[in-house]
């Protein structure tokens, strides 16, 4: 995020001020000090105008022993392979995510989030557009507009994202989602 922060000639204060995100948390998020929510990241790369994969192909890649097998007629726009997924954790929980969209693509994300056990996140990018998902593993909690739903392995869902909503893990076990968005404009709240 630094780069593209200095690239546009912003500071750290700037960046701030434009994005309605704390100074505090910029710096800490630039130092890998901090876990930032997806709505915060969403913000940051509003206020930067870049993808939100942008910001996730500069992550620190999580360890992975598979070898990437790339042809020469493989388009990075189009295959992400099994190594090359940026890996990384959001939020307080945190949240462990998984990009599977190819690299700089757009109109729409899909990754696959693990939630710890009796984790929540209610800290969502709440906007137009589609999201749905499928539980890979475990039991879900889905919340759209106070609504509570569980959905249990093979159950899926999809809703507009523009509605509030919140997913919990309220057992002992991990919870594994497949989540697609769709293209979206923010609501700012």
């Amino acid at each position: 995020m630094q780069t593209f922060r200095k690239a546009m000639g912003l500071s750290v204060n700037g960046l701030a001020l434009k994005a309605g995100v704390s100074a505090g948390m910029i710096s800490q998020i630039e130092r890998n000090k901090a876990n930032p929510s997806l709505k915060i990241l969403d913000k940051l790369r509003i206020a930067l105008d870049v993808p939100l994969s942008a910001f996730l192909e500069g992550a620190s890649p999580v360890a992975n022993t598979t070898r990437s097998i790339a042809t020469s007629h493989d388009d990075g726009h189009i295959i992400r392979r099994l190594a090359d997924r940026p890996k990384f954790n959001v939020g307080s929980a945190p949240l462990y995510k998984e990009l599977l969209s190819p690299s700089g693509s757009e109109g729409m994300q899909f990754m696959i989030i693990r939630m710890p056990p009796h984790a929540k996140n209610e800290d969502v990018v709440i906007a137009e557009g589609q999201k749905g998902g499928l539980v890979i593993e475990g039991e879900l909690t889905l919340s759209i507009q106070g609504r509570k739903s569980v959905l249990y392995m093979g159950d899926s869902f999809q809703f507009e994202g523009n509605c509030p909503h919140g997913i919990y893990n309220n057992t002992d076990a991990d919870v594994v989602v497949l989540w697609i968005m769709t293209s979206f404009r923010p609501i700012h709240m």
